[in-house]
């Protein structure tokens, strides 16, 4: 100790220090004026202190306060000393309750002589001392090697990227009155180049937080909300930039590939572009970089890499790179993207057909214009429904035919709408020869006769469906579909100009005839029995020979079937139907007709047989039995007389007696009368 008149022959000094605190909190006890500093009785109060001071002052005459002298000097020297010892050997260790909290003890600068030197002595002193906490490890380091972690640099409570091994994050623990008096021990906050050291290490790691968070967290996001400060200032910072920059922390589409900014380092890309056209995706593996669809959609994220240099790509950019692709034979899920992306930005070119290709239902693809494509729809008529497992035939991939909603519009136009026009897709078989050359000229298309073979129970119902279609071009192939074989209700097939529609007036007739269904060719259709609303809709069958009323054919096919009866044959019904086929019958239709009763198709009733019309004659003596004499079955019809006589030319009597004779002679003697 310096000397002192009024410490004579003394050369020590005891000095003590008391630290109050709380015995709840154990925490440091504040008071607003500060504590009192004694010379074995209280002195003064120091509002620059917090905790209590004890020692042999040099006080002035009313030992109100301590005098500046030497001896207080060196004295303040002590105090400072104690204070540090303090600190180091008991306040700052992991498990004291004011490890951290010591920093409110610590004096506060602006006191005046003796006590001046006593903050600088401090803070000066405790700068280069390991009294404060890092973050990671908990390690107790030297204040003035120490940064404070901004809260910019933190996410979710913890620093956005890891401390180096030499760690230098003070520890979250310390309050912001307590981070202040850091800053007086020379802490300081993170700087960027502290925070592009440990990108760069981090980039470094195996398991680097960068590239192994997922790409959705948000940690991303307070990655890039940290990193863009620094491109604030287009001025500013120019190495720091630069040194960012050079490193791969633009993550491309793939998910496993990482890029420098465009043109900041050798052998890094030229150009990187954001992975979206507006708001849709552009195709990923596309020979384009591509950045990360989560960064290229997230506002802050896509800010910090548009400051990194990515930028929008050109439609007419994408739309070459697809169409570069199509030259070969690229993958359906490829295709899918690229279609997607050609009706979202309405490219509308008309030879796109030409050259791109599609995605199939079994897995193929195929280049569109090739074949004719179908859609893999519902409806019970579309091709997809019908016969879905052709080899011969194309359906688009589901996946492709769903792969928009129904409610997307883009200029109006739906997806399927689009795939339409673009491709000339269709759900329903053609009416005539495909593009495909798997039909030609004036035939039924190739899908169209595979409808017709291998699901023909369907094959009408197909043409009603889609009659509205078809019905244009129709009567280019009348003659095909009139010899197209169709199902019928009796199960056997028959031509379709042979068959009748089950109109009530054609079912009514069979009835009332009591023909049976197997034996008239009624076609196949979904209604049991058509009205006049359902009958409309088939009306059109008409065109190629289905009949809808009986015709002639109908009452020659009843003749028939009352021809095979072997008994109980009723001549009323017999008159009914000749008289029917009376009325039908037109000039064109006689020689038919004689033609047709050629054969055993007129009911004698008088002998109970059926005869040829050579076997007639219309009237005749009684005695005469070798010919049917047909008045005495339908005399009383002049409408059959005429019938027979003109339209079959059945002979009326017999014109030569000797004739007559010559039959009777020739007539067995058991058939006579």
């Amino acid at each position: 100790m310096p000397a002192h008149e009024r410490r004579q022959g003394r050369t020590e000094a005891k000095i003590e220090l008391a630290f109050p605190f709380d015995s709840t909190t154990r925490q440091p006890k504040l008071l607003a004026e500060g504590q009192y500093v004694f010379a074995f009785l209280p002195l003064q109060r120091l509002f620059h202190l917090q905790f209590l001071i004890h020692s042999d002052f040099v006080t002035s005459a009313s030992r109100e306060t301590v005098i500046d002298c030497p001896w207080n000097l060196k004295l303040a020297e002590g105090i400072a000393n104690t204070f540090v010892t303090a600190v180091t050997g008991t306040f700052a260790k992991p498990d004291h309750p004011c490890k951290h909290s010591w920093l409110d003890w610590l004096p506060k600068s602006g006191m005046e002589r003796p006590w001046k030197p006593l903050y600088t002595l401090i803070t000066e002193s405790l700068a280069t001392k390991p009294v404060a906490q890092t973050w990671e490890k908990g390690q107790f380091k030297a204040p003035n090697r120490l940064k404070i972690v901004v809260p910019c640099a933190i996410h979710r409570g913890l620093p956005i990227l890891s401390d180096l091994e030499d760690e230098i994050y003070l520890a979250p623990g310390y309050t912001d009155r307590q981070r202040s008096r850091l800053r007086e021990l020379k802490s300081a906050n993170l700087n960027w180049n502290d925070a592009v050291d440990r990108l760069q290490a981090d980039l470094s790691r195996p398991k680097s937080r960068l590239m192994t968070t997922s790409t959705t967290d948000s940690w991303h996001e307070a990655f890039a909300d940290l990193f863009i400060q620094v491109f604030a200032d287009p001025t500013n910072m120019v190495d720091t930039k630069q040194r960012i920059r050079r490193l791969a922390i633009i993550p491309l589409i793939n998910g496993r590939q990482w890029t420098g900014a465009p043109g900041a380092s050798i052998g890094g890309s030229n150009k990187v572009y954001f992975s979206y056209t507006d708001t849709i995706p552009i195709p990923g593996s596309l020979s384009l970089r591509l950045l990360n669809r989560y960064a290229s959609q997230n506002a802050k994220r896509r800010a910090f890499y548009k400051a990194l240099g990515v930028e929008d790509c050109p439609r007419e950019t994408v739309f070459s790179k697809i169409k570069d692709r199509h030259q070969t034979q690229p993958q359906p899920s490829d295709i899918i993207d690229d279609m997607q992306y050609l009706y979202h930005q309405r490219c509308d070119w008309n030879h796109i057909k030409s050259w791109i290709w599609v995605p199939l239902t079994n897995g193929a693809t195929i280049k569109a214009a090739t074949k004719t494509l179908y859609f893999p729809s519902d409806g019970e008529f579309d091709m997809y429904q019908l016969v879905p497992s052709q080899p011969n035939l194309c359906f688009l991939s589901s996946t492709l035919y769903d792969i928009e909603p129904l409610s997307v519009r883009v200029n109006e136009e739906s997806w399927r709408t689009w795939l339409v026009r673009i491709l000339s897709a269709r759900n329903y078989p053609l009416l005539m020869g495909d593009p495909s050359g798997l039909g030609d000229g004036h035939e039924l298309s190739y899908s169209l006769k595979v409808v017709l073979e291998h699901n023909s129970a369907k094959f009408l119902g197909t043409l009603r469906a889609h009659w509205q279609f078809y019905q244009q071009q129709a009567h280019l192939v009348e003659k095909v579909l009139r010899t197209c074989r169709v199902p019928c209700r009796s199960g056997l097939h028959a031509l379709m100009e042979c068959t009748y529609l089950p109109t009530t007036d054609i079912l009514n007739e069979m009835l009332r005839l009591d023909i049976e269904e197997d034996e008239i060719y009624l076609v196949n259709v979904s209604e049991a029995t058509l009205d006049d609303a359902t009958y409309r809709s088939w009306k059109f069958l008409e065109d190629f020979g289905v009949a809808s009323r009986p015709n002639l054919t109908f009452y020659e096919i009843a003749i028939e079937s009352k021809a095979k009866q072997d008994a109980n044959v009723d001549a009323r019904v017999i008159a009914d139907i000749y008289t029917q086929i009376v009325r039908l019958a037109t000039i064109e239709d006689h020689d038919d007709l004689r033609d047709y009763f050629n054969d055993c198709f007129i009911w004698d009733d008088d002998r109970n047989e059926w005869v040829t019309r050579g076997q007639c004659i219309w009237e005749g003596p009684e005695f005469i039995s070798v010919r049917s004499v047909l008045a005495r079955t339908y005399e009383n019809s002049p409408r059959l007389h005429s019938f027979f006589s003109t339209i079959l030319e059945v002979p009326s009597k017999r014109r030569r007696l000797a004739e007559n004779k010559k039959c009777l002679h020739l007539v067995p003697t058991h058939t006579r009368r």
